[in-house]
């Protein structure tokens, strides 16, 4: 079942996975598709509202131009078949009907079209293109660190693998991931050479890590950006079980240090941004009643917030599928490919496919 939802001048498809009980939707009519989720419509709602903010704050903070929906007018007589199918093809597409006008006459897209229909496979460029459009590398494989995805038993013994270890593997497989990784490796291990040039006689060999090397860290100026202290180098599959620590949440201590420090007991101010709360505790006396009591007022602010107590719905039977959607997609596979690897369980065609990315993107985010 598919839909159309719009906002601020935004229009997104969504689509609703009965096997998960959740809404999947994606802008069109953008410079970049915008992904969210929700498992009600008035969630569904929020949770483009939320996205859509995020991207604009983004544009703001790279000094990038806000992101706008895409306009322009498009007029022509059709048939009212004739014009679902053209509709059809600019979604699959991902793009306005108006665009996909520029780019070709409206009979080669029906023609396009048609062939896609028999085919069951992706146009090339330029006629009916994949969504989203296909990394530039043309040897993801080797680049990157990843496996055949044709054959899952190439992943190694992911029965084993700790929540830290899937989490990873999602994590290196982001793009946001690895240009940060690349941005700040070469200048991290020049500090470390820098900070270590005086001790040369007492460092051997291979005491400082080199960008190339498991468990090297490139370090990144702020906050932990992806529950990391230090940047592992996406390109490395196998890291050290004691690097893949992840701070679970950006939590902050503070310490009370008497009535000196605070001129007679004045109270501190706590600047926070929104949807932070601070909750003050009694290191003198028991802490069992004083948790409790937090977790209570915690739940209670949480669903005055977001009108429910937030939890991630966890799949990780399904992991491992995501990810060699996302190596497939990656090393430049046909949707009809990826339709391949699909459960036998599920429909094996192009709609499964896409939206089988779409979750497996997703999962990168929820951890």
């Amino acid at each position: 079942m598919m839909a159309v939802l719009t906002l601020d001048g935004f229009v997104a498809l969504v689509e609703y996975d009965a096997e998960d009980e959740i809404f999947h939707a994606h802008t069109i009519n953008g410079s970049v598709p915008i992904y969210f989720k929700g498992s009600s419509v008035d969630e569904l709602k929020s949770d483009f509202s939320r996205e859509l903010n995020k991207r604009k704050a983004f544009d703001t903070d790279q000094g990038n131009d806000v992101e706008n929906p895409l306009s322009g007018n498009f007029s022509i007589r059709l048939k009212a078949d004739t014009y679902v199918d053209l509709m059809r093809a600019a979604s699959l597409s991902h793009m306005t009907l108006a665009e996909l006008e520029a780019l070709q006459s409206t009979d080669s897209i029906l023609e396009d079209l048609a062939q896609f229909r028999a085919s069951n496979k992706p146009a090339p460029l330029g006629q009916i293109p994949d969504l989203p459009p296909k990394p530039e590398s043309e040897n993801a494989a080797a680049e990157w660190g990843l496996p055949d995805w044709r054959d899952p038993l190439a992943y190694g013994d992911t029965l084993a693998w700790s929540t830290s270890r899937w989490r990873w593997e999602f994590l290196r497989r982001r793009q946001d991931y690895r240009n940060d990784f690349d941005r700040h490796a070469e200048d991290t291990y020049r500090h470390y050479l820098n900070y270590y040039a005086g001790d040369r006689d007492e460092i051997t060999d291979g005491e400082i890590l080199r960008p190339t090397d498991p468990g090297f860290r490139a370090s990144m100026p702020g906050t932990p950006k992806y529950g990391l202290t230090g940047l592992l180098n996406p390109r490395i599959s196998e890291q050290p079980g004691h690097e893949l620590y992840f701070r679970e949440y950006d939590m902050a201590f503070y310490r009370g240090r008497g009535p000196e420090f605070l001129e007679g007991g004045k109270p501190e101010n706590v600047m926070l941004p929104a949807g932070r709360f601070v909750v003050r505790f009694d290191l003198t006396r028991p802490l069992a009643a004083q948790l409790e009591a937090a977790k209570s007022q915690l739940i209670y602010e949480q669903m005055a917030m977001f009108g429910k107590e937030l939890g991630t719905k966890k799949h990780g039977k399904k992991w491992l599928l995501y990810l060699r959607v996302l190596d497939a997609w990656e090393c430049g596979a046909h949707w009809s490919e990826i339709a391949a690897i699909m459960p036998e369980t599920t429909k094996r065609n192009i709609d499964t496919a896409r939206d089988t990315y779409k979750q497996a993107y997703d999962q990168g985010f929820k951890f």
